[in-house]
């Protein structure tokens, strides 16, 4: 399931218009059209969103980005080249895993591994 497919089905069940859930998100309703069609119109090539929209998004889905990316199929890219501007929680987040033990790191990054683009996993070594 594409994060488009996620927010049509979110805005369909929710009775939302593009205009107000795009409004919701902080997003534009010609950006929100593109992620559910899955298709940039001048390039003909899938929409790759974001960390910023996902954030977005399940900030206007009123659920944790973690939740929203979990429903995200495990094929989807995530673009991770642009800058994000990190909330409280996630920078508390990043502070807590920059002060966690080696052991600990390696669980996370096992665990936040299947959400990285293929190109941009980290090779971490199988502890078993």
């Amino acid at each position: 399931m594409t994060l488009g497919d996620i927010v049509k089905e979110y805005r369909t069940s929710h009775d939302l218009s593009m205009d107000a859930f795009a409004s919701v998100c902080g997003l534009s309703k010609g950006y929100i059209s593109m992620l559910e069609k899955n298709q940039n119109p001048q390039t003909k090539r899938p929409i790759i969103p974001s960390i910023d929209t996902y954030r977005r998004i399940a900030k206007g889905m009123g659920i944790p980005i973690e939740d929203l990316m979990g429903m995200v199929g495990k094929d989807e890219i995530v673009d991770v080249s642009q800058p994000v501007i990190l909330n409280d929680h996630d920078k508390n987040m990043v502070e807590a895993y920059h002060r966690a033990s080696d052991d600990d790191k390696q669980i996370v990054d096992i665990t936040l591994k299947k959400y990285l683009p293929q190109n941009a996993r980290p090779q971490i070594e199988d502890a078993s």
